[in-house]
C-alpha cells in the first residue's frame, strides 16, 4: 500500500513587477541578437562560406542565436533564483499596495485609480488643463490691458470730439460773420458809397 504523493505547492502567479522585469529581459535579448550578430555580419565574416554553403551559415547562425538566446535566459534565471528577486518584488508589490489602501483610506476611502486605468478624456484634461488656466489667464491681462487702451482712446476722441464741436461752431460763427460781412459790403457797394 502506497501513501498518495505529497501535492508540491504551487508556484506563486508572477506579481506585475516581476513580470515586467522578464518582459523587459526578453525583449532587451531579442533586440541585441536581432540587431548585434545579424546574419549579414557573419557572412562578413565567413565569406567564402557564405558564397558556397549559405543555407548551412544560415544554420549556424540560427543555432548559435538560439544556444546564446537560452544560456543568456538560463543565466538570467539563476541570477533572479539565487538573489530571491521575486520574492522580493512580490513583497514590494503588497508593499505598494498596502499603501495605496491606506492612502485610500485616508483620503476618505477612495483608493486612486491608476493612470493607465483612466480615460483619455481625464488624462488629457489634467494635462492640459494647467496650460489652458495659464494661457486663460495670459489672455485675461491682455485684455484688460487692450480695454484700458481702447477706455483711453475712446476719451481722446470724445474730448477731440469736443474740440472739434466748439472749433466748428467757430467756424461757423465766422462764417456768419463773413457772410454778415459780406451782406453789409454789398449793401455799402450797391449803396454807393
Amino acid at each position: 500500500m502506497s501513501s498518495p504523493p505529497v501535492a508540491q505547492p504551487a508556484q506563486p502567479k508572477p506579481g506585475s513587477r516581476e513580470s515586467s522585469l522578464r518582459s523587459l529581459y526578453d525583449k532587451a535579448i531579442t533586440y541585441i541578437l536581432t540587431h548585434t550578430f545579424t546574419l549579414e555580419a557573419l557572412e562578413t565574416s565567413f565569406p567564402t562560406i557564405a558564397s558556397y554553403t549559405p543555407q548551412a551559415l544560415a544554420n549556424l547562425h540560427a543555432q548559435l542565436v538560439g544556444n546564446l538566446e537560452q544560456q543568456l535566459k538560463d543565466h538570467f534565471e539563476v541570477i533572479l533564483q539565487e538573489r530571491n528577486v521575486p520574492t522580493w518584488l512580490a513583497q514590494l508589490d503588497r508593499v505598494v499596495e498596502e499603501a495605496r489602501r491606506r492612502k485610500g483610506e485616508d483620503e476618505g476611502g477612495v483608493v486612486p485609480t491608476a493612470l493607465h486605468a483612466l480615460p483619455a478624456e481625464e488624462l488629457v484634461k489634467a494635462r492640459v488643463q494647467p496650460v489652458l488656466s495659464g494661457c486663460e489667464e495670459e489672455l485675461d491681462r491682455r485684455f484688460g490691458v487692450l480695454e484700458e487702451r481702447v477706455r483711453e482712446r475712446f476719451e481722446r476722441v470724445e474730448k477731440k470730439g469736443g474740440e472739434v464741436e466748439v472749433l466748428m461752431k467757430r467756424i461757423e460763427g465766422a462764417f456768419e460773420r463773413a457772410r454778415e460781412l459780406g451782406e453789409v459790403g454789398e449793401a455799402v457797394s450797391e449803396g454807393g458809397l
